[in-house]
C-alpha cells in the first residue's frame, strides 16, 4: 500500500466529520450522512493500523447514522427544530460511565488472554473508546444533551492512541473534536433552555 495512500485518505475522512460535528452541533440532520462518509473511510485506515476495536466501531456508526437520521426526522417541533432533551441525573450518567469503563477493561483484558498479547494501556484505552463511543453515539441519535460528555471523554483518548499510533490527521480531528463537542453541549443547552420558554412538540 502507498505510503502516501493512509494520510490522504485519513485527510477525506477528516474533511467529512468536521462537516458531520458542524451540522449536528447546528442540529442539522443531513450532518448524518457526511458522518457515514467519514466513519466507512476511517473504517479502512484504522483496520489497516491494527485499531480493530475502533474499525469494527466505524461499522457501528455508519449503521446509528442511518438510525439518526429517521430519528432526527421525527423528533422535530412543528417548525422543523430539532428538540434536545436531558437522558438521565448526574448520579445515573456517572454509575453508567463507570460501568462501560468496567465493560472496556474486562473486554480487553480477555483479548489479551485469549491472543496471548500482553495487556497494554493503549488496548485498554481503545476499548473504552469502542464502549463509550457506542453509548454516546446512541445518546445523540436520540439528541439527548449528555451524548456530548461522553464524546468529550472519547475523543480525548482517540487523540491520545492517535498521537501514539502515528495518525496525526486523526490527531487534529481528535483535538477539534474536544473543542466542538464542549461547543455542541453549549449550544445543545442553550436549545433546551429555549424550549423551555416556548415548549416545542414533535410534528
Amino acid at each position: 500500500m502507498s505510503l502516501l495512500l493512509l494520510p490522504l485518505l485519513s485527510f477525506f475522512a477528516t474533511t467529512m466529520l468536521i462537516i458531520f460535528i458542524i451540522l449536528i452541533i447546528y442540529r442539522q440532520r443531513i450532518g448524518w450522512i457526511f458522518g457515514s462518509i467519514g466513519w466507512g473511510v476511517y473504517c479502512f485506515v484504522l483496520f489497516q493500523t491494527g485499531l480493530f476495536f475502533q474499525s469494527g466501531l466505524q461499522i457501528y456508526y455508519i449503521a446509528m447514522a442511518a438510525y439518526g437520521f429517521m430519528a432526527w426526522t421525527k423528533n422535530q417541533g412543528d417548525s422543523g427544530v430539532l428538540i434536545v432533551a436531558y437522558w438521565r441525573s448526574r448520579p445515573t450518567n456517572f454509575a453508567t460511565f463507570a460501568v462501560l469503563i468496567a465493560i472496556a477493561f474486562v473486554a480487553s483484558s480477555t483479548i489479551a488472554i485469549t491472543t496471548q498479547k500482553s495487556f497494554s494501556g493503549i488496548m485498554f484505552a481503545d476499548a473504552s473508546i469502542a464502549t463509550v463511543a457506542v453509548f454516546a453515539t446512541y445518546l445523540q441519535t436520540r439528541s439527548k444533551i449528555e451524548g456530548w460528555y461522553y464524546w468529550i471523554f472519547v475523543n480525548t483518548l482517540v487523540t491520545v492512541v492517535a498521537f501514539l499510533s502515528g495518525l496525526y490527521f486523526l490527531v487534529l480531528l481528535g483535538m477539534f473534536m474536544v473543542v466542538m463537542n464542549i461547543y455542541g453541549s453549549i449550544q445543545w443547552r442553550r436549545q433546551y433552555d429555549l424550549q423551555e420558554q416556548q415548549p416545542l412538540e414533535p410534528q
